[in-house]
């Protein structure tokens, strides 16, 4: 069965990652597993701090873990930098996406991998709007009888991670940069016009 329905829809065939980006995509998650060690422990000694008992011991073993893990983040950081300058072609696209407004150090380094790994499962033949239905931002109507005056959302059924950094990216457009003002009070005008 699984043999006929390759034969009749002749799919992709799987490529993996070019190494260079595999490798980047490795350093990438570890990164995020150590930021979320860091919020981890960060947590724990505001809560120690807020407790009417506490041992120095326990304090002093979260200030230590904390401050290692903020070493391992700046050593990670530094070499994922080494790794795109390494790699000049890497480093254009890198250039690219900065040019984008909200699109800055930590975000272009995850976008990079996420339209690498986008086009080696399309085949390079994936169009804007497929990008944007893979990663669950496609927008989602609400055509039930009883909800037809909902508003559309997004669909949400690609890569969260990849929506979540989009989304602080945007923020920071909005509360950073000139033209990412302009245009969201152009639409904040347009919205409250159609209302």
């Amino acid at each position: 069965m699984l043999a006929h329905f390759g034969a009749v829809q002749q799919p992709f065939l799987w490529k993996p990652l070019p190494e260079e980006v595999a490798e980047l995509e490795s350093m990438l998650d570890r990164l995020d597993d150590l930021n979320g060690m860091l919020r981890s422990e960060q947590n724990r000694l505001e809560s120690q701090q807020n407790r009417n008992v506490c041992h120095k011991v326990s304090q002093k073993s979260i200030q230590d873990n904390i401050s290692y893990l903020q070493k391992q983040v700046e050593i990670l950081e530094d070499a994922i930098k080494n790794h795109i300058d390494t790699h000049t072609h890497l480093k254009e696209q890198v250039k690219n996406l900065k040019t984008v407004p909200g699109v800055g150090n930590k975000l272009s380094p995850h976008l990079l991998v996420a339209m690498h790994r986008f086009y080696v499962l399309t085949d390079c033949s994936g169009a804007i709007k497929v990008i944007a239905a893979y990663y669950g931002l496609d927008p989602q109507p609400h055509e039930s009888d009883k909800s037809i005056s909902k508003r559309p959302s997004i669909s949400r059924q690609g890569d969260r991670h990849i929506r979540h950094l989009l989304y602080m990216g945007a923020l920071g457009g909005i509360r950073g940069t000139i033209h990412c003002v302009h245009f969201t009070s152009d639409c904040l005008v347009e919205v409250r016009r159609l209302k």
